[in-house]
C-alpha cells in the first residue's frame, strides 16, 4: 500500500488518545511506502506541540529521519498547479463549520503528491478530500483508515 499522509492522519496515529488512533496506526504499519509534504510535517509539529505532545513530536522526528516517511518536497513546478487547486477549492468545500471549507497549502501539495506518486490513498480524517478529484487515475481518493474493508 502506497499512502499520501495527511497531518489528521499522523496526529492520530501518533497521539494515544485520539479516537481514532489505532486504525490510523493500523494503516501506516501496513504501508509499504508513505509519503508526507514538508508542508504536513510542519502542521504536525506544530500541533503536537501546541497540543503538549513533546514526545509525539519527538517521536514523529525520529521517524522522517529513519525515512519511515519519504518526504515529498515542493518543486517550482508544482506551484501553479497547487494555486489551480486552492482556487478551484476556494470555499468549495462542504463541512460541519459555517464557513465553507477550502484546500489549504499542505491539502493541494497532497493532492499533487498522489498524482506524482501514483496513488489514491490518503491517511486522512478530513472528508473535504472526498469532494477532490485526483489529477490522474482514480477518480477519487480513498480515505484511510474510513474507506478499508
Amino acid at each position: 500500500m502506497r499512502i499520501v499522509a495527511d497531518t489528521s492522519g499522523i496526529v492520530a496515529a501518533v497521539v494515544a488518545a485520539e479516537p481514532e488512533h489505532a486504525a490510523c496506526r493500523s494503516v501506516l504499519s501496513e504501508a509499504a511506502e508513505v509519503f508526507v509534504s514538508p508542508c504536513v510535517v510542519t502542521e504536525v509539529c506544530f500541533l503536537l506541540q501546541f497540543g503538549g505532545h513533546a514526545a509525539a513530536v519527538h517521536h514523529f522526528l525520529a521517524n522522517l529521519t529513519d525515512g519511515f516517511y519519504e518526504i515529498v518536497p515542493l518543486e517550482t513546478r508544482d506551484f501553479a498547479t497547487i494555486d489551480a487547486l486552492m482556487e478551484k477549492y476556494d470555499g468549495g468545500l462542504k463541512r460541519k463549520r459555517a464557513k465553507p471549507g477550502t484546500l489549504d497549502l499542505a491539502d493541494a501539495h497532497n493532492v499533487v503528491i498522489a498524482a506524482r506518486r501514483e496513488t489514491n490513498l490518503l491517511l486522512t480524517l478530513d472528508q473535504d478530500y472526498r469532494a477532490v478529484k485526483p489529477l490522474a487515475g482514480l477518480p477519487h481518493f480513498a480515505l484511510l483508515p474510513d474507506d478499508l474493508g
